[in-house]
């Protein structure tokens, strides 16, 4: 969601939330929030509530992405290299930050 207006602490946990099922299921929050940092829409910080429900529940941390599609369909459009996105993945593989602007890309299929 690029524009969650009004709507963004409803869309997933927001990070109070998070502090808060961290204590009650005996979790360390700063670890949370080291794998699932969420994303920040508007003045939120806000958590997918997959991610945050399974590690509250099993205590495993695990990467969500991978279950969600194949590495296979991702590569060509890192290839494409659309404004610096392979140079961007492989700085952040070595352990950068890097600022994305997601509203930048576009991809049509025709």
């Amino acid at each position: 969601m690029l524009s969650a207006s009004n709507l963004a602490p409803y869309i997933g946990f927001t990070e109070a939330e998070v502090k808060k099922l961290s204590e009650k299921y005996q979790q360390d929050f700063a670890e949370v929030k080291r794998w699932y940092d969420g994303y920040l829409l508007k003045d939120y910080q806000v958590y997918n509530p997959r991610a945050v429900v399974s590690v509250m529940l099993r205590g495993e941390f695990r990467s969500y992405w991978s279950e969600t599609a194949s590495y296979d369909v991702i590569v060509p459009l890192i290839n494409m290299n659309y404004d610096g996105l392979k140079t961007a993945v492989i700085e952040m593989l070595s352990g950068a930050e890097v600022k994305v602007n997601v509203a930048a890309f576009l991809l049509i299929y025709t």
